[in-house]
């Protein structure tokens, strides 16, 4: 994955060009707008792919966390990640980076949902 200043330009122009397209990110629990943020383990067995390891659904693969925004599931943000990493590892930067790019996307009060395993105080602070 690109990383560096050309990613974040990259990403913060992408949000940015969505935000303009409102009112494209339906509320889905009244007034609030959900931000979903999970892993999501791919099952790359057959394939002999650099960083792939065994994940938590019990084959070999990646574990890319993804954030996803309101009804439609606007791809707000998403990082590949090697399939034996915890759902929590890095976790506190990812959510604060896909804060930031929903703000360009929305400005509506946001409803963020998290796997259990993103249960942590860190997590916490970065939503409020």
């Amino acid at each position: 994955m690109l990383k560096g200043a050309f990613n974040d330009a990259s990403l913060e122009k992408s949000a940015g060009m969505v935000g303009q397209l409102a009112p494209v990110v339906t509320p889905c629990h009244g007034r609030f707008v959900a931000l979903d943020i999970d892993v999501s383990p791919f099952d790359n067995s057959v394939t002999k792919k650099e960083g792939i390891s065994w994940t938590c659904k019990k084959c070999i693969g990646y574990a890319p966390i993804f954030a996803y925004l309101g009804k439609e599931g606007c791809l707000v943000h998403l990082e590949l990640r090697p399939g034996s990493d915890h759902c929590q590892k890095g976790t506190e930067d990812f959510p604060g980076q896909a804060l930031g790019y929903t703000r360009l996307m929305t400005d509506a009060p946001l409803l963020v949902r998290m796997d259990s395993g993103n249960d942590s105080l860190g997590n916490i602070k970065v939503c409020r």
